[in-house]
């Protein structure tokens, strides 16, 4: 409600709460973190002020009607702009806006310019006038709320992928979504007010279905839209495959499912047919299967059902080269796949499935395979589980071929080792430190000066923040900013400057070279 435009609803309130305590000032205020702001005012030009100098703030505090006779001889105002200067307050009384959940939320207040006191009849009504401003508000906020809830459904509405059409407790077309028009060839003014069954369903189709249904469900089923609701009057929501009829006679393949609209009442108000084009499926399919050729490992979905079975409902052609496996060989079990697994590694790869289908957390697991050509190669497979109705989880995943991002982190942590051998072999000491100064490496050397040993951790301070660094003379501190690496933060290259550093009374006189380290980002 904040910022919103002026109402008479609400200037009624203050007319009204002006008019009964006989005042020439009245507001309906609403007050956040830093003012109060005016909904309604009577007598004031400003629509805000700032909370720090506000009544209202004390009233909000409050539970009930807070009352200042003469705010010149109270000493919480006395000295507030708003009563030494324009408007000039001595007299204020406020009734606190408080919420359905009880959160007070702004006041109804009344103003006057002279010291003066309410009596027991103006403060009742300000307390009845309060209450029915909430409820405004409620009111207000309740319209808002239906408003973003309309706009939100007739949003996702004409963003379905799926023909939407919304139709009366009768089967008469009362809306209908853009893709429904693209798909059936009709504006929405063509078929609003007209029977869907007629419009959109061929009759011969409309007769077989209204006959299976008859017999299905022991009762005569009529050929109409009955046909539609029949299933969902006996409990049943269904998804029935159709062929629809295009505005230019074609026939459209649509999977189409209904819902019963009903009110708060729980009465029924209408109908939500959805079509699903069933062609653009399959374009779909065509689409899927020529992307996943060019994916460099194997897409899957893997099902394990509650009784322990499971399948793969889908293999993309990458299985052979992870596997040298056909599709048709693993449909029906993960008994190849499982069997071509390094056995050091099988254990770990089960507990690893069982445990993120416990959780329903995505899937991460790195591990040998014995390839039928390649020999023994590495492989990562990665997979999203989601429980089915049927207690059964489906996996979305895929497994790449990561044997040459193997051989090359192998020979990553050798270089590296030999180089964390070389670092702490220097009878130099060598430190580091992040982009905010705070300590990330000392050498074996550098922990030795320090006073530290290999298992203590390094401080989180910064490097001057925690030991004793000095000039060359061994006395003179080193500020913050002329340490080596701090100056080296700040893009400079250091060389051969003499500095001290003292642990425990003892000075070491060194020479200091530092370097910036520089990011892929450039920081």
């Amino acid at each position: 409600m904040l910022d919103t435009p002026d109402e008479s609803a609400f200037d009624d309130f203050t007319h009204l709460a002006a008019h009964i305590c006989n005042t020439p000032i009245a507001l309906i205020s609403l007050v956040d973190d830093h003012r109060q702001w005016f909904k309604s005012r009577l007598g004031l030009e400003v629509n805000q002020t700032p909370r720090e100098i506000s009544f209202c703030t004390h009233t909000i505090d409050g539970q009930g009607l807070f009352e200042v006779s003469d705010a010149q001889q109270d000493f919480r105002f006395q000295h507030n702009p708003l009563v030494t200067d324009d408007p000039n307050i001595r007299f204020y009384a406020g009734m606190p806006l408080t919420s359905p959940d009880g959160y007070n939320l702004g006041t109804l207040c009344v103003i006057d310019r002279q010291p003066r006191q309410l009596d027991a009849s103006q403060r009742d009504a300000l307390a009845r006038l309060s209450r029915q401003i909430m409820r405004l508000f409620e009111e207000r906020l309740q319209a808002q709320r239906h408003a973003e809830q309309a706009a939100l459904q007739q949003a996702l509405l004409n963003n379905a992928a799926s023909a939407m059409l919304v139709t009366t407790p009768e089967g008469y077309i009362s809306s209908v979504n853009p893709t429904a028009e693209r798909l059936f060839g009709y504006t929405e003014s063509m078929l609003i007010d007209h029977p869907l069954t007629s419009a959109l369903f061929p009759q011969a189709t409309l007769a077989r279905r209204a006959a299976m249904l008859s017999e299905a469900l022991g009762e005569i089923i009529t050929p109409d839209f009955a046909v539609l609701t029949a299933p969902l009057l006996e409990g049943q929501r269904e998804m029935h495959e159709w062929q629809l009829r295009h505005r230019n006679g074609t026939a459209v393949p649509v999977l189409v499912s209904v819902s019963a609209i009903h009110d708060e009442r729980e009465l029924l108000r209408g109908y939500i047919v959805s079509a699903y084009d069933l062609a653009h499926q399959e374009n779909l399919q065509l689409r899927l299967q020529q992307i996943a050729a060019q994916v460099p490992g194997m897409l899957f979905q893997f099902c394990w059902r509650p009784d322990g079975r499971s399948s793969f409902p889908y293999i993309s052609e990458g299985v052979e080269a992870i596997y040298g496996l056909g599709a048709t060989e693993m449909e029906s079990s993960i008994g190849p796949i499982y069997a071509m697994v390094h056995p050091a590694d099988r254990a770990r790869l089960l507990t690893s499935i069982r445990q993120a289908a416990s959780t329903l957390t995505p899937w991460h697991f790195e591990h040998r395979i014995d390839h039928p050509r390649k020999g023994l190669i590495w492989v990562e497979a990665r997979a999203t589980p989601l429980r089915q109705a049927d207690g059964s989880i489906l996996w979305h995943g895929l497994v790449t071929d990561i044997t040459e991002r193997k051989a090359e982190q192998q020979e990553l942590d050798k270089q590296q080792e030999m180089n964390r051998r070389l670092l702490e072999a220097l009878s130099e000491a060598v430190i580091a430190c992040d982009g905010d100064g705070r300590l990330t490496l000392f050498n074996n050397t550098a922990r030795r000066w320090h006073g530290l040993n290999e298992a203590q951790h390094l401080p989180p301070q910064k490097w001057s923040e925690y030991y004793h660094l000095y000039q060359a003379d061994g006395v003179t501190p080193l500020s913050p900013d002329e340490v080596p690496l701090m100056r080296a933060l700040r893009g400079e290259h250091i060389r051969n400057v003499e500095m001290t550093i003292v642990l425990q009374g003892n000075a070491r006189h060194v020479l200091a070279n530092a370097d910036p380290m520089y990011a892929c980002n450039g920081q």
